[in-house]
């Protein structure tokens, strides 16, 4: 089955526009036209995509055409998802880094308190 027999009842059966299919896969209008049509075979990242919104179950296109170990396409998603995992690892240092420097001004404050407590010549935090 191509994807253009998977995804045209599937286009059918939702209400979503072609003009959101394109805004969600960040393509033209015309070509997620012409790939449901079936005129154009689309690249297999962006068919899982439309095949997702549409609404299919199982979101892998079984095309005529697909792509071969090591394909643009298969690269370029492979390195999609490892920029991706490296976001998201950027992104946990940064809170991590975050943590801890509210951790150091919090030490940093005892400290102060600390100091002041012993310039006044009590010890403590009680005083008579």
């Amino acid at each position: 089955m191509t994807f253009s027999e998977r995804a045209k009842p599937l286009k059918e059966k939702s209400r979503l526009t072609l003009n959101e299919i394109a805004s969600a896969c960040n393509i033209s209008e015309s070509m997620v036209s012409r790939y449901i049509n079936g005129s154009v075979i689309p690249p297999e990242d962006i068919a899982r995509k439309i095949l997702a919104l549409l609404g299919d179950s199982e979101q892998t296109p079984k095309s005529q055409h697909q792509p071969a170990h090591g394909s643009p396409a298969m690269v370029r998603e492979i390195y999609e998802d490892r920029i991706r995992d490296l976001w998201k690892t950027v992104d946990e240092m940064k809170a991590q880094i975050r943590h801890e420097r509210k951790e150091k001004w919090v030490a940093f404050g005892l400290l102060v308190l600390l100091y002041l407590d012993l310039s006044n010549g009590k010890i403590g935090w009680y005083r008579n």
